[in-house]
């Protein structure tokens, strides 16, 4: 399952960014008492972020993968809830993917780790969701 991390607190600055692949990749976030390197926001909730400057949030976020650690969710100072996570096509186009790596020398068990983050981000959206979470897609 994913290994989500929270933090929490007033987001003080956000470093250097770039735009790559959907993401905005943030060289440093600095919220409450964290500094996070390397923080990868889907585009849609980095409009989100934008509006919280100097002000108290939550962000979940997930190890890093890709070399980036991944935003999935945003609690904004009005209570709002905002997450974006990747969709069960994803999950599908892996599985597959792995179950065809199995007739190559066992290679598509090394696809499993990423399934299993995957299926445990759509579970914590899930949850969001049921919190009354709002989906912005990818």
């Amino acid at each position: 399952m994913a290994k989500l991390q929270e933090a929490r607190g007033v987001l003080r600055r956000r470093g250097n960014h770039t735009l790559t692949g959907g993401f905005c990749v943030y060289s440093i976030a600095e919220i409450g008492d964290r500094i996070i390197t390397d923080l990868g926001v889907p585009n849609g909730l980095d409009a989100f972020l934008d509006e919280c400057d100097g002000q108290e949030l939550t962000i979940w976020f997930t190890k890093p993968f890709a070399d980036k650690k991944q935003v999935l969710a945003i609690k904004l100072p009005d209570g709002k809830l905002y997450y974006s996570v990747p969709g069960w096509g994803g999950i599908i186009f892996f599985v597959v993917l792995a179950l065809i790596g199995c007739l190559f020398f066992g290679l598509g068990l090394l696809l499993l780790p990423l399934i299993f983050d995957l299926v445990g981000m759509n579970f914590e959206a899930g949850q969001w969701a049921r919190q009354g979470g709002i989906e912005i897609r990818r």
